[in-house]
């Protein structure tokens, strides 16, 4: 009997141990997915916003506010929880990323992807 006992309490901690490794598991994959889309998305973002900035004659202080705004809106509608300095960090990786293919491409900033109007004409 006593045997009987000890069996069971080692089969339930086993039982706990492996529900803790196996969902610490689950959860290291999860947040390296998030990491991924997030780290994604910066890239879009600051595409998105360069392309903004030339429509609104935006400086580089206010393109890095609209690129924090549009990316934490996003990662909190997604329940991505990051710091303001990862934050910081993944939306400056965009943009050294973006310039380097500018540079790669032989170009100086990024082509204008939205024509719009000015007095009646378009411009791109």
């Amino acid at each position: 009997m006593p045997n009987d006992i000890l069996t069971y309490i080692l089969d339930k901690v086993l039982e706990a141990i492996i529900a803790v490794v196996v969902g610490g598991g689950f959860l290291i994959v999860r947040q390296n997915v998030n990491l991924q889309r997030a780290v994604s998305y910066a890239g879009q973002v600051v595409w998105a916003v360069e392309q903004l900035a030339k429509l609104n004659g935006w400086n580089s202080t206010q393109k890095k506010k609209e690129a924090e705004a549009r990316f934490s809106a996003w990662l909190a509608a997604h329940h991505i929880k990051l710091s303001p300095e990862e934050i910081d960090t993944l939306l400056e990786a965009a943009v050294a990323d973006l310039n380097q293919t500018l540079i790669e491409l032989g170009l100086k900033q990024a082509p204008a992807l939205v024509a719009h109007t000015q007095g009646g004409q378009a411009q791109a």
